[in-house]
């Protein structure tokens, strides 16, 4: 499923149904449609949920300057997408990772 979306990272459907659980294309500058004399006042978002490796390709083909954030790069990973072995376990937080090794 693809939509276009108003990118607002700052609310509960965002971080419900957006972040960590899907592709989500942040595209530059801001929409217009019609005659274009007025642009959107929101930055807006291409957001996949499911997406193939063909979708990623031909998202980044067809919105070069899009900036690609994959699914489950932010956030704790979702259960259903964990690798097998791995449902049931914590994420790891920054906090758990020695300053040497780049933790804070």
């Amino acid at each position: 499923m693809i939509g276009l979306v108003s990118a607002r990272t700052d609310t509960r459907w965002w971080h419900d149904d957006v972040a960590s659980l899907a592709d989500v294309f942040l595209l530059r500058g801001r929409l217009a449609f019609g005659d274009g004399a007025a642009a959107a006042p929101f930055p807006s978002a291409m957001v996949i949920w499911n997406a193939t490796a063909e979708h990623r390709m031909r998202m980044t083909q067809v919105f070069p300057d899009a900036w690609h954030v994959p699914v489950g790069s932010v956030g704790p990973t979702p259960e259903h997408l964990r690798p097998e072995g791995e449902q049931g376990r914590e994420a790891l937080v920054l906090a758990d990772v020695p300053a040497d090794e780049g933790g804070a």
